[in-house]
């Protein structure tokens, strides 16, 4: 079967062997050439959107991918009347929405934006590692002491440009990527760095990107009868009106907020509020091995599908009872009967990572995650930190024993409901894995579990979370199993 080539320097060393050697072009071979001589004269329009394709592990960039990026800055960047009012950019949770407003931004700086303001939801952490994302996709823009040939783009937190002043040459030969949280000091600083330290990036063409737009960014109190908006809300709508081209972009996978806003502007006690109705809204495309909410919450009704044997709900009890902290469930952590679904969550995560450890045969340090996210109270993430603690070390107990009826029972129930979900995947032509035997699973998780291969961290205001990330701003996996306990800043 022919190849077919997506860049002309790649075709332009296949068709060198055939030079080299004298021997005639193949004809499939030279047919190619007009295509991708218009190809890469296309690309020499958007530098910076073209460079990010070529070097995405995603490349090449489906149609539809295309589309969605494409049809977002065309919108964004209308003139109509309407067009300080936000665009809206809508993913299902953890479809690529980053990837795809960071394309967004390369494909607007080419289309003639100077700046783009990235607002993050209001937690270091996630501003860490928005930042970090941001500045590795970037990082063969930035600027070197050598000709690369491409446009620089540099990116800061704004919290590191609070006392450093960005000369005009910068701004002038650079777009600029600036990424702030959705808190008041931080929002403070990026106006005053637009007002009074750096008055030439008004003049500066400005996109936002609001990630998570209907968290922070929307919020209204009553006090004393009187509707007020919350000083975040404030600042954003305030900061909007700064730079003399301003575009807006939501992003989210949750929009109800944001469009069930008025479309009108609302005269409130502390301002004017603009409408955050969005005045468009593309849709960010899922790849084909995209698993979600389709798969865990509707074709997990059908039990033909290979998603029905992992679902397993937990009662309202069951959540009740690891808000409350009471000594007795710890001393009857193995067999009380409110908290089942909690045994049988952290039972059945154990088991999905040694199962996958298994399966990932040569994968070096096969390594998982698991979240306990019930909560923002932080009394409360201490109490189910020390029950999770106590259930692994009385599963450890159990497997270097006999184990009671209530453990074996769960264990032998979790591992049949896997080698099902396993098999019909494999009938299904989903997955193509081979299903270890219950012996195996077993003496791997007891293993694992005496070599202490397992991490419980708590993830909340208490900790300094940035210590337990990396250096993408992830929370870091230290070995085979790892559970993060927290609420906001988990989240």
């Amino acid at each position: 079967m022919a190849k077919i080539y997506n860049s002309l320097a790649e075709w332009e060393n296949a068709v060198k062997v055939y030079l080299d050697n004298d021997d005639p072009i193949p004809e499939h071979l030279a047919a190619q050439e007009q295509r991708l001589r218009d190809l890469e004269k296309e690309k020499s329009k958007t530098p910076i959107y073209s460079k990010l394709e070529d070097i995405s592990k995603f490349k090449p960039y489906s149609e539809v991918f295309k589309k969605c990026v494409n049809d977002t800055v065309e919108q964004l960047l209308d003139n109509s009347e309407n067009a300080k009012q936000p665009g809206l950019l809508l993913g299902k949770i953890q479809c690529g929405k980053t990837n795809t407003f960071v394309n967004i931004i390369g494909y607007a700086f080419d289309r003639g934006i100077d700046i783009a303001v990235v607002f993050t939801k209001g937690t270091n952490a996630l501003a860490t590692q928005t930042t970090a994302r941001l500045k590795k996709e970037f990082a063969v823009f930035a600027r070197t002491e050598k000709i690369t040939g491409l446009p620089v783009v540099e990116v800061f937190d704004i919290k590191d440009l609070k006392d450093v002043k960005l000369t005009n040459d910068e701004i002038n030969t650079q777009h600029t990527i600036i990424v702030c949280k959705k808190e008041d000091n931080n929002l403070n600083w990026l106006t005053k760095r637009f007002t009074e330290d750096n008055p030439i990036l008004r003049k500066k063409k400005t996109i936002i990107i609001d990630d998570e737009a209907d968290f922070a960014s929307i919020n209204f109190f009553k006090k004393e009868g009187r509707w007020h908006s919350a000083v975040v809300t404030q600042q954003i709508q305030d900061f909007i009106d700064i730079p003399e081209y301003c575009r807006y972009l939501q992003v989210t996978a949750t929009p109800y907020a944001l469009f069930l806003q008025p479309n009108d502007v609302l005269n409130l006690e502390n301002g004017v509020v603009k409408p955050f109705v969005p005045r468009f809204t593309t849709i960010v495309p899922t790849h084909n091995k995209y698993i979600g909410g389709q798969q865990y919450f509707t074709e997990a009704q059908d039990p033909e599908s290979m998603y029905s044997y992992l679902y397993y709900p937990v009662s309202d009890d069951c959540i009740i009872k690891l808000k409350t902290k009471h000594l007795a469930y710890k001393n009857k952590i193995l067999t009380l009967h409110k908290i089942e679904g909690f045994r049988r969550a952290l039972l059945t995560y154990m088991m999905a990572a040694v199962i996958r450890k298994i399966q990932s045969e040569g994968v070096l340090n096969y390594r998982s995650s698991c979240i306990l996210h019930l909560d923002v109270t932080i009394d409360k993430h201490d109490w189910q930190y020390m029950l999770t603690n106590e259930f692994f070390d009385k599963i450890k107990e159990q497997l270097n024993g006999e184990p009671i009826a209530e453990i074996s029972e769960m264990m032998q129930s979790i591992y049949e409901d896997f080698r099902q979900s396993n098999e019909a995947g494999n009938n299904q032509g989903l997955i193509n894995l081979r299903f270890p035997d219950y012996a195996t699973v077993i003496d791997e998780l007891r293993k694992a579990l005496n070599n202490e291969k397992y991490v419980i961290n708590l993830v909340n205001s208490n900790q300094s979370v940035e210590n337990l990330l990396n250096d993408n701003g992830q929370l870091k996996l230290k070995t085979l199993m790892n559970v993060f306990i927290g609420g906001s800043i988990l989240d």
